[in-house]
């Protein structure tokens, strides 16, 4: 279920003045996550703010696609080298040609030729696709691996570096040292301007900037079993299914 982004309260810890925050009014106690304080809002605080008002607009959503998209612009699939499908593409015409053309009584010209291409088909698109879909399921691995990554960072203020404490949900608040107002969801923290969506960006891309993982490409070992038996059952099929013997 989507959370709601909602308005939220926020005050100073009386002992370490981290910003606390309470999300509605039967709330206005919590603990300092950073010194375990207990902190209570002020009632005129929580009398003046429309507290838990559902405001226009989806912050987990905007967030998230934020993650997506650089995730997205920075992932390397599984790729395979020019070689390598330059020969499997040989491999696979000749024993397409070779498989047809024993099968007919008397081959043409036009019977290899067919025979190579059927080769070609049957083995090259279901290596595409496998190829693929190894890249699109390591994309939502790596999507989901970000998105973690960024629930468990520290909070603190986009403007002025102030500790935060976690947000009991996404909402807005301002901040109780530089008095800016702030947007929070799914971890990240950003000043609430317009245009939101790069602001999300900016704060996406600075929280992922030294995760080297998420642009590492190549084919990794289990991958290239993977590959090879597709390949094979590929031939096989080739082989057999156009009337070898």
């Amino acid at each position: 279920m989507a959370e709601t982004t909602r308005l939220m309260a926020s005050f100073p810890c009386l002992e370490c003045e981290a910003t606390l925050l309470i999300a509605r009014p039967e709330g206005r106690q919590v603990e300092c996550p950073r010194c375990g304080t207990e902190g209570k809002a002020p009632k005129r605080l929580v009398d003046d703010l429309e507290l838990g008002k559902k405001l226009p607009f989806d912050a987990p959503a905007e967030a998230q696609k934020a993650i997506d998209h650089h995730v997205e612009s920075a992932h390397v699939g599984p790729e395979s080298p020019g070689w390598v499908i330059l020969a499997l593409a040989v491999t696979s015409a000749v024993v397409g040609a070779y498989a047809y053309g024993h099968s007919v009584l008397r081959p043409t010209n036009g019977d290899w030729a067919l025979g190579a291409g059927l080769g070609l088909v049957m083995v090259m698109l279901p290596f595409g696709f496998t190829l693929q879909w190894l890249a699109t399921s390591e994309l939502a691995q790596k999507v989901g691996r970000a998105t973690a990554m960024i629930r468990k960072l520290e909070p603190r203020c986009p403007r002025c570096d102030h500790p935060l404490m976690a947000p009991p949900g996404p909402g807005t608040f301002d901040c109780t040292a530089c008095k800016g107002s702030l947007v929070a969801a799914g971890g990240l923290v950003i000043v609430d301007e317009s245009p939101r969506s790069n602001r999300w960006t900016q704060a996406v891309a600075s929280a992922l900037e030294s995760e080297r993982w998420i642009d590492e490409g190549g084919i990794r070992t289990p991958q290239k079993w993977m590959m090879v038996i597709v390949v094979l059952a590929c031939l096989s099929a080739v082989w057999f299914g156009l009337g070898a013997t």
